[in-house]
């Protein structure tokens, strides 16, 4: 937790439940963000969203091949937003990662 900058730190926490974790780990990012930028600080006193929650949830409930292609998010019966939402299109975008399927394609 040390080693890595606030980005990557917020970046990473997009596809956790931070509320959720170890006690130890918890102190240890408590420690990190009180000396850290108030970006990281505001994150992690935060609670997490419900539209964070039910993202963690719908994709902890898909088996794990599913979620190694985005097509079949992309098939599931939902709105096009949703698809975006739980493919995490806007965190990708926000931190300038392209899309996996763009990835895939360039191979």
């Amino acid at each position: 937790i040390d080693s890595v900058s606030d980005d990557i730190l917020i970046f990473t926490l997009e596809f956790t439940n931070w509320k959720r974790l170890p006690p130890t780990v918890e102190k240890m990012l408590s420690a990190r963000a009180s000396n850290s930028s108030w970006v990281l600080q505001q994150w992690i006193a935060a609670v997490p969203s419900l539209t964070h929650l039910c993202r963690l949830k719908i994709r902890s409930s898909l088996k794990p091949e599913h979620l190694l292609s985005d097509s079949f998010i992309q098939q599931l019966p939902l709105p096009r937003s949703l698809h975006s939402y739980l493919l995490y299109e806007e965190v990708l975008r926000m931190n300038e990662i392209p899309e996996l399927e763009s990835l895939m394609m360039e191979k």
